[in-house]
């Protein structure tokens, strides 16, 4: 199924097996559209698999999208499929459609793309905004291969920016998955260990006197931009340029690696996927995933 500008297409294929049509069933069908568009044009076609020749049969239909409307819609149609092969000729099978139509908020994320789970998305301006995989955004329109949406979340709240769809034209979003609740951290630095939520405890790297951090609350920001430190680890953990700031401000974050200057460094590579995943998914709100309490 390939959503372009507002128009869909659908295709039914019909298997003949001892002179009867098998149709598979579909119990539902998501369309990502752009909130602006009025109506979805699809076109059905029913097309039996043959040897010899295929039968084809077509409807077209116009869904109105009005939101005063669109909870209200049943649709019912059908496709006629006339024969055509030897000995068909004379026969026809009528297919019965019906279309049960919902609608529901345009929100989407940024995927996990490749190789760092970063975009580079376009401003009016003309300038590139790095947004981070997962980034809640809600779509407003699809037009010459780019999607154009507002950036919920992150540095870039209220923005409307665009990306290209990749050289398949596949979309870069994917649905907006659940968030869970803010994550709770605490960093020990008798031990120099990082304990998050239900996740386990986690060494990092200690801090001299010069970088240290002093005891309090901080909030936790979600990923600002891929940062150079981490690209060198990506063939250990994909996600290693996604860093988490501590607070809104200043140059420390919770990251991986082996070096650190007055961040909280995480040294065990294998952990740090679990370690993004977890607190990527969290939120405290548009801005933070979570709370770390130092001690």
């Amino acid at each position: 199924m390939e959503i372009s500008s507002g128009e869909s297409q659908v295709c039914l294929r019909l298997k003949k097996e001892d002179d009867k049509l098998l149709l598979p069933k579909y119990s539902m069908m998501t369309f990502l559209l752009a909130t602006e568009i009025e109506k979805i044009n699809i076109r059905l076609l029913a097309k039996e698999i043959d040897p010899v020749s295929d039968d084809i049969g077509e409807q077209n239909l116009n869904i109105d999208t009005a939101a005063s409307i669109i909870d209200a819609q049943q649709i019912e149609t059908n496709i006629t499929i006339n024969g055509a092969g030897r000995g068909e000729r004379n026969l026809i099978a009528v297919l019965d459609v019906k279309l049960a139509v919902s609608k529901s908020p345009g929100t989407a994320q940024i995927g996990d793309v490749e190789p760092n789970g970063w975009v580079f998305a376009k401003l009016a301006s003309g300038a590139l905004v790095p947004l981070a995989s997962g980034t809640a955004v809600e779509l407003k329109s699809i037009k010459n291969e780019r999607e154009q949406f507002e950036i919920l979340e992150g540095n870039y709240k209220g923005v409307t920016a665009s990306i290209t769809t990749d050289k398949n034209r596949f979309t870069h979003l994917c649905p907006l998955t659940g968030r869970n609740p803010a994550s709770s951290l605490k960093l020990f630095r008798d031990r120099w260990i990082l304990q998050i939520n239900s996740l386990g405890e986690f060494a990092v790297l200690p801090l001299d006197a010069r970088d240290m951090i002093f005891p309090g609350s901080y909030k936790i920001s979600l990923p600002d931009a891929p940062h150079q430190g981490g690209r060198r680890l990506r063939s250990s953990a994909k996600h290693a340029e996604s860093w988490f700031r501590i607070g809104d401000e200043g140059e420390r974050y919770i990251h991986p690696g082996s070096r650190s200057k007055g961040c909280i460094t995480v040294t065990d590579l294998t952990k740090w996927e679990l370690i993004f995943q977890h607190l990527a998914n969290s939120r405290l709100d548009e801005y933070h995933v979570g709370i770390m309490e130092v001690i």
